[in-house]
C-alpha cells in the first residue's frame, strides 16, 4: 500500500496539475480570444509538473535528462496526431460508407497510428538504451524536425499545401 501511495504522489499529482494547466490554457483562448489566449496557453507549463514527476521518480540526474530530452520526440509526435486529425478526415470523408462514423473513424485510426508510433519509440528507447548524449542528440533532431514543418507552414501563410 505504501508503494501505491508513494506512486499516486509522483506520479498522480503532477498529471492532475499538469490537465489543471491545460484546462485553464484553454479557458484563456476562449476568454481572451485567439491572439492573447493562444501566447497564454503557448507558453510550455505543462512540462513543468511533468519534469517534477520525472525526476521524483528517476533520482538519478543523467536518468532525469535522457528523459527530458525525448520531450521534443513526444511534442513531435504529439503534433503527428494532431495533423492526423486534419487528414484523416479528408481521406475518409471523401468515401460514402465512412461518413456516417467519420468521428469515430478518424478517433480511431489517430489514436492506432499515434499508439504504434509511440510504442515503436518506447520500445526503441529501451532496447538501444541510448547515453545522455544520444538522447540530447535525438531531442534536437525532434525539434528541428518540429521547427522546420513549422516554418514551411508558415511559409504558405498557415496552410500546408502538401495535404
Amino acid at each position: 500500500m505504501p508503494e501505491l501511495v508513494e506512486i499516486l504522489q509522483a506520479v498522480a499529482l503532477p498529471a492532475l496539475f499538469a490537465a489543471l494547466v491545460a484546462i485553464l490554457a484553454t479557458v484563456a483562448v476562449e476568454r481572451l480570444g485567439g491572439i492573447a489566449g493562444g501566447v497564454l496557453s503557448s507558453i510550455p507549463t505543462t512540462i513543468v509538473p511533468a519534469a517534477i514527476g520525472i525526476f521524483q521518480r528517476s533520482g538519478d540526474p543523467d536518468a532525469f535528462r535522457r528523459a527530458m530530452a525525448f520531450v521534443p520526440v513526444g511534442i513531435l509526435m504529439n503534433a503527428g496526431y494532431l495533423l492526423l486529425w486534419r487528414v484523416i478526415p479528408a481521406r475518409l470523408g471523401a468515401h460514402a460508407r465512412f461518413r456516417r462514423h467519420l468521428l469515430a473513424a478518424t478517433v480511431a485510426l489517430a489514436l492506432a497510428i499515434w499508439i504504434a508510433g509511440a510504442s515503436a519509440i518506447v520500445a526503441l528507447n529501451w532496447w538501444l538504451a541510448p547515453t545522455v548524449a544520444q538522447a540530447l542528440a535525438v531531442g534536437a533532431i525532434a525539434f528541428a524536425t518540429f521547427d522546420l514543418c513549422n516554418l514551411r507552414t508558415d511559409s504558405n501563410h498557415g496552410i500546408d499545401k502538401t495535404i
